[in-house]
C-alpha cells in the first residue's frame, strides 16, 4: 500500500459496509460491525488528515478477518484514491 487516503474516505468506506460509529470519551473513533461485532478502534483524526499506513493495514485485516471484504476489493478501493 504505498498511496494514503484521508480519515473522511475510510470513514465512509466503513460506513458504507455497515459500521456505526460508537460514542467514545477519550481520543479514539470505534466504529463497530453490528453483523459481525467487529470492532474498529483509531486514533482520533481529523476528517481530511491522512490515515496512517499502520492503522490502514490493521482495517483490511479486519475486514478480511470478518469476511466483510474480499482483498480485491479493498485493494481496489484503496487504488482509486486519488495520490
Amino acid at each position: 500500500m504505498s498511496r494514503t487516503i484521508t480519515f473522511a474516505e475510510l470513514e465512509k468506506l466503513l460506513l458504507k459496509l455497515g459500521f456505526t460509529a460508537l460514542p467514545t470519551t477519550g481520543n479514539h473513533q470505534v466504529f463497530k460491525h453490528q453483523g459481525s461485532g467487529a470492532l474498529v478502534v483509531l486514533p482520533d483524526y481529523l476528517k481530511q488528515a491522512w490515515v496512517d499506513t499502520t492503522h490502514l493495514v490493521a482495517v483490511r485485516r479486519i475486514l478480511l478477518e470478518y469476511e466483510l471484504l474480499k482483498e480485491e476489493s479493498f485493494d481496489l478501493f484503496f487504488a482509486k484514491i486519488p495520490s
